[in-house]
């Protein structure tokens, strides 16, 4: 080899060194937590940065389905998470286990790949909750502009799996998170900039590891103590309401995907209902895509509870704009097992 290359291979080497360095420094640190194999995501990560919830909901099913024999699933956007399995449990039978299949922002195509792998390993579909909206029901494609919303990989037959890696990778080295990590581990406080930038999770819950259930006890503590909507917090909910009917989402592609939906519910001969989310917005989901949904699934399975009604005009049954409370959920559960409409 001559000498000119040489020295060329030796510049390119040691140009690449901070670049292996930071992959090496990805590995090493797992801070998202998608490197090594966690039995607990919550309980065992050592600082509360948030995770791809879609990750978490899709790896702790697959470490215990073989232990838990799973039949009923809840599916949808953190909305879902405030659907009790207590609560639904106490209607569909105290006899079935409950798993909430949930993440982040979901996507139709998301809810659809869930199903999908559930009937490629055979495991059993007798009852699902589907807890949708306007948003959820207009991504027909994965989501990939944050590391909090990638598919997991094993949803894609690890298709994606080079993506998901270089989407958290990315996050790994924002100066932003790298400053939020070091501040947090000198000083121990989750301060404001690090939950607005989405890097830390900055509330107490609960979680149990068999259902993949969430609940958010402090929220609740604080209402019950009537401490929670305070001043700041109220100014959440300024200007949000606007009480009108959103375009339709529902297109030739959330067609196909709602249809292959449909397909892997009859074939396991589900026990199935889905609910249009009381949004604090007031938007109404648009009429022809209410009434596909009726069409398709039956208007005996398909609860609109969008618009202006009595949930959506009491501040008081939300945490924020986007997010009602587990006491709104229960409700809606009892109405539509009691085949009451909204």
């Amino acid at each position: 080899m001559m000498p000119g290359y040489k020295r060329f291979i030796k510049k390119i080497l040691l140009f690449s060194i901070p670049f292996w360095l930071h992959v090496a420094g990805y590995v090493v640190a797992d801070p998202f937590m998608v490197i090594g194999n966690y039995d607990n995501f919550y309980l065992e990560r050592e600082i509360p940065v948030a995770l791809d919830r879609d990750y978490v909901s899709t790896m702790t099913y697959m470490r215990n389905r073989e232990k838990t024999d799973y039949d009923s699933f809840i599916f949808g956007n953190s909305r879902s998470m405030y659907y009790e399995v207590s609560d639904w449990r106490a209607l569909i039978g105290e006899q079935h286990a409950c798993y909430h299949f949930d993440a982040s922002a979901e996507s139709l195509y998301g809810v659809l790949k869930k199903v999908e792998y559930l009937d490629a390993n055979n495991d059993t579909i007798k009852n699902a909750l589907f807890v949708i909206d306007d948003t959820l029901l207009e991504q027909a494609e994965p989501k990939k502009d944050s590391h909090l919303y990638y598919l997991s990989p094993v949803l894609e037959s690890y298709r994606n799996v080079f993506g998901f890696h270089v989407a958290h990778w990315k996050s790994f080295l924002n100066l932003k998170f790298a400053y939020a990590v070091c501040d947090y581990y000198y000083s121990g406080i989750i301060k404001d900039y690090m939950v607005v930038n989405h890097f830390f999770e900055n509330y107490d819950m609960e979680y149990d590891v068999v259902s993949n259930e969430v609940k958010e006890t402090a929220f609740e503590n604080e209402i019950l103590a009537g401490t929670y909507y305070t001043a700041e917090r109220m100014k959440l909910f300024e200007g949000v309401q606007h009480p009108t009917m959103r375009e339709s989402v529902i297109k030739e592609e959330q067609k196909e995907l709602l249809k292959a939906l449909k397909l892997i519910l009859d074939k396991h001969r589900s026990q199935y209902k889905i609910i249009i989310s009381p949004l604090y917005n007031q938007i109404k989901l648009n009429k022809k895509d209410v009434t596909y949904l009726c069409n398709l699934f039956g208007s005996n399975r398909v609860f609109d509870y969008s618009g202006v009604n009595s949930i959506t005009e009491d501040y008081g049954n939300y945490y924020e704009a986007a997010h009602y409370r587990p006491i709104v959920a229960k409700r809606i559960l009892q109405e539509i097992y009691e085949k009451r409409r909204p």
